[in-house]
């Protein structure tokens, strides 16, 4: 939809997201969804550390992009939720690697750590079912029983408690990259 001299584009996966009024609403995977060319700005939140071939949709945006275009993201990094150990994704250089390779020029990058703390090992599940994150072995395989949840909750609470609480860790990285 056109505002002004503007034209926006929104993508997700999820076909409930389209209630964003002023905007073409790009319904599906994005790496599959056929994106606009000549776009001057692509802006993604946390949605890169789902794809597997980030190279290949790095390629992808960059088409879309006019030169000069930005591409503007936040992912996480590889401690990001470390307590659970079940994250692989890229580190920093190797973003750097990607992006550079796909002809972006990286103005700026960053990363960061932040740990929360909780009071109970059940409140990290609960918060990490506010933000939408399942995939998590327990959470792929269905329901928590009760005798596996008191399982979690102890061995979590042992591996990833000090005196500040139950911890949860965020890694979370910052790229602003121009098209060239």
């Amino acid at each position: 939809m056109t505002l002004g001299a503007c034209e926006i584009f929104l993508n997700d996966i999820n076909p409930n997201q389209t209630k964003f009024s002023g905007a073409a609403f790009l319904q599906g995977d994005i790496c599959k969804v056929e994106i606009p060319n000549g776009l001057d700005l692509i802006a993604s939140n946390a949605v890169f550390q789902w794809i597997d071939d980030l190279e290949m949709l790095f390629s992808k945006l960059h088409c879309a992009l006019s030169p000069g275009g930005m591409l503007a993201f936040s992912t996480f990094g590889r401690q990001n939720f470390q307590q659970f150990n079940a994250l692989n994704y890229p580190t920093l250089s190797e973003l750097e690697s990607m992006l550079t390779q796909n002809s972006f020029e990286i103005l700026h990058i960053e990363e960061g750590l932040t740990t929360l703390y909780f009071a109970h090992a059940r409140e990290v599940l609960e918060h990490i079912r506010a933000t939408g994150v399942t995939t998590f072995p327990d959470a792929q395989r269905g329901l928590w029983t009760e005798k596996s949840l008191k399982a979690f909750e102890k061995a979590y609470l042992a591996q990833n408690s000090d005196a500040n609480g139950v911890e949860l860790t965020y890694h979370p990285v910052y790229c602003c990259a121009k098209s060239i």
